[in-house]
Order: structure tokens, then C-alpha cells, then sequence
């Protein structure tokens, strides 16, 4: 009996040693390496926002990118609307080799901006901008890879309206004056038809003789 009943726990152990282990992942496409960045419920999942990782059991070191957008100045332009409340801007990176960038405009300080571009020039723009702090969050892609996050800080100013347009001076077109030759003060226009009309009076005359 004893013997009967070690044979089964055995037997059971075998089982367990062997049989094959069912794990569930979380939804998201994967490279051919079997790694993908998680952006969809990651704290659900135990995974970090933005961060890569790979199934399988392996995660390879995520690589080293190079950041130039530490050491970027960037411009504003702020364009008021009409609407009493809001602004348009153009934000230009001095980026002497631009790339694609993923960029948000928003109240989060250090956000990653997401996976995918949206712009493909270092001038960002935006619009319906209201007064008060923003931050810009920036990536570029580097080599194939995106850098690290990258913050501006935008401090917008109290709205004040769009300046007036100057409407443009209309001129009016002068004539220039024709000089006229004159012969004794008399237009030489004047005696061609003073003498065409004399010619068509004297060969009439003569007509009739």
C-alpha cells in the first residue's frame, strides 16, 4: 500500500516537472527579436510606459542614444487669436540635421510624448494655446531609435489682441502730358488738317470746272 501510494506521487512529481507552463502576456505587436515598447495598461501588465521590453525570458539592454536635444535653443513665435483668450505658436529648434520628432504640448513635465512622429521638420506648431505654464516634450529619432525625452518650458503670456492691419495707401495713376510740336504757337497737328482740309476744297472746285 505504501509502496503503491509512493509510486503514485512519483508519478505525480514527473507531471509537474514536465508538463508545459502557460504564462499570459499583454496585447501589443512584437519585433522579430520578440521585444516591443509597451504604451496600452503597462502598470496592469507590471510593465513601465514607454519602456522596451522582450518575451521569451531575455531583454536585451535597451541601446545607448545619443540626446542632441539637450543642447538645442529653441524660438517662439505667438500669433493672438481672435478669440480673446488664445494663441497660436511656432516653436523652431536650431537642430542643423532634423529628423523625425514625437512632441506634445501639455501640462505633464517630462511626458513621453508616445511612439509615433509628429513632425517630420524642427518647426512645431500649435494652436488655441491658452495663457499659463506648458511644457514641451520632445523626442528625436536618432539612428532608428528615439532619444530620451527632452522638456521645454513655456510660460504663456495674459491673451492681448491681434495688431490692427495698416491697410496699404492707394495711389492714384497720373497721365503724363504729350508735348506737342508747335509751329508759332500753334499745334503742327493743327495745320495738317488746316491744309487736308484746303487740298479737299480745291480739287473739289476744281471738279466742278
Amino acid at each position: 500500500m505504501i509502496l503503491k501510494r509512493g509510486f503514485v506521487l512519483l508519478l505525480l512529481l514527473i507531471v509537474c516537472l514536465f508538463a508545459p507552463s502557460t504564462s499570459f502576456a499583454h496585447p501589443g505587436n512584437t519585433a522579430s527579436d520578440g521585444c516591443h515598447y509597451c504604451w496600452t495598461n503597462c502598470a496592469y501588465w507590471g510593465e513601465i510606459y514607454g519602456q522596451r521590453h522582450c518575451h521569451g525570458g531575455y531583454s536585451p539592454p535597451a541601446p545607448v542614444v545619443y540626446n542632441p536635444l539637450e543642447y538645442m535653443q529653441a524660438t517662439k513665435s505667438l500669433y493672438p487669436n481672435y478669440d480673446g483668450e488664445t494663441f497660436d505658436i511656432d516653436i523652431e529648434l536650431d537642430d542643423s540635421s532634423p529628423s523625425s520628432y514625437s512632441v506634445t504640448l501639455n501640462k505633464c513635465n517630462g511626458c513621453n510624448p508616445g511612439p509615433s512622429a509628429d513632425f517630420y521638420t524642427p518647426k512645431f506648431s500649435f494652436v488655441n494655446v491658452k495663457p499659463g505654464r506648458w511644457y514641451m516634450n520632445v523626442k528625436k529619432e536618432v539612428g532608428g531609435y528615439w532619444t530620451t525625452t527632452t522638456v521645454w518650458t513655456l510660460d504663456m503670456p495674459e491673451w492681448y489682441p491681434p495688431p490692427t492691419p495698416i491697410p496699404l495707401p492707394t495711389t492714384t495713376p497720373t497721365q503724363t502730358p504729350v508735348l506737342l510740336n508747335t509751329v508759332g504757337g500753334i499745334p503742327l497737328l493743327s495745320y495738317l488738317f488746316i491744309g487736308g482740309g484746303l487740298t479737299l476744297f480745291y480739287f473739289i472746285n476744281k471738279k466742278k470746272e
